[in-house]
């Protein structure tokens, strides 16, 4: 390559940007956990499943919280410190919104200013619509194909096997999906989800163990059992009833996915002491028994 191309630089500015995805992942914190990454040459979309903590981008602290994505700017540094009580379980995606084509596509991401990708004159940041800055926002239970799309990429993301095309169109797909992101929440910006919501997930999870009627929600958030009603109708567009009910139901098969444990202990880890009960239960909101559910898993 000639050396009067600088670092960063296009050879041909007016060709448009060409956004590949490089890197996608999850990553569960441990409780109370911080990890830092000083200068991170990439967009990242980070999606936080589920937990909570705080994020400090480019020197300002951000609640982070289940349901919130943050698009974090090209060259950013972030250090994650994970809630001590609830840790959040993340999803990271990353793109280089300008990548040469002609060059290999190294699965991999510059993540300190010493690593051997950084400052590659063919991986660059690009002028985008939606914004060069921080973007965040809460996903909107009535909009689930953002949410649904970033499962997707991260589930399915193979480094050891590339696809330059495929990796070329999810980047594409990804940005398409944010600016929608950004339009349904312009023009005073996300509406930021009730303080009282992850309070009481955070408290449903904890409590799988036992009886929890709307009383107890109503007494977790500090509100009437009528805002309690309201909160979930309009921020996660189900009863609470049901919405505690299918953490039960995740809850039983992720212990059925990943221990050994009895089902009858499963059953009473998630309030259900019936052992017949917790079958139908169980049955009802997956499909099938705790017994065949299990079976179809298979072990490490």
């Amino acid at each position: 390559m000639s050396n009067s191309i600088k670092k960063g630089q296009r050879k041909n500015p007016a060709q448009a940007p060409c956004p590949i995805l490089v890197y996608a992942n999850w990553f569960q914190f441990r409780a109370g956990e911080r990890l830092v990454r000083s200068r991170v040459e990439s967009r990242m979309l980070l999606s936080v499943q589920r937990g909570s903590g705080i994020l400090r981008i480019n020197g300002q602290d951000h609640i982070a919280r289940t349901g919130s994505w943050f698009f974090l700017p090209w060259a950013h540094d972030v250090e994650y410190a994970a809630d001590p009580v609830d840790p959040f379980f993340v999803g990271g995606i990353h793109l280089i919104p300008d990548h040469d084509h002609g060059y290999p596509v190294c699965n991999q991401v510059a993540h300190e200013s010493g690593d051997p990708l950084a400052g590659a004159s063919y991986r660059r940041d690009a002028d985008w619509h939606g914004g060069s800055g921080l973007l965040k926002g809460f996903f909107s239970p009535r909009r689930q194909r953002f949410g649904a799309l970033i499962d997707y990429l991260i589930e399915s993301f193979e480094p050891e096997r590339p696809d330059e095309t495929k990796q070329r169109q999810a980047a594409e797909w990804l940005l398409g999906e944010i600016s929608i992101a950004l339009k349904d929440t312009a023009p005073t910006g996300p509406k930021p989800l009730p303080e009282v919501l992850p309070r009481l997930e955070s408290y449903v999870r904890k409590n799988l163990n036992a009886s929890l009627g709307i009383p107890d929600l109503a007494r977790a958030g500090n509100c009437s059992i009528a805002g309690i009603h309201r909160l979930f109708r309009l921020w996660l567009n189900e009863t609470p009833a049901k919405w505690v009910a299918n953490r039960r139901a995740e809850h039983a098969a992720l212990l059925l996915r990943t221990t050994r444990m009895p089902i009858k202990q499963i059953a009473e880890q998630v309030g259900i002491s019936d052992p017949f009960q917790f079958s139908r239960f169980f049955k009802r909101h997956v499909g099938c028994s705790p017994r065949v559910y299990r079976h179809r898993q298979g072990i490490l």
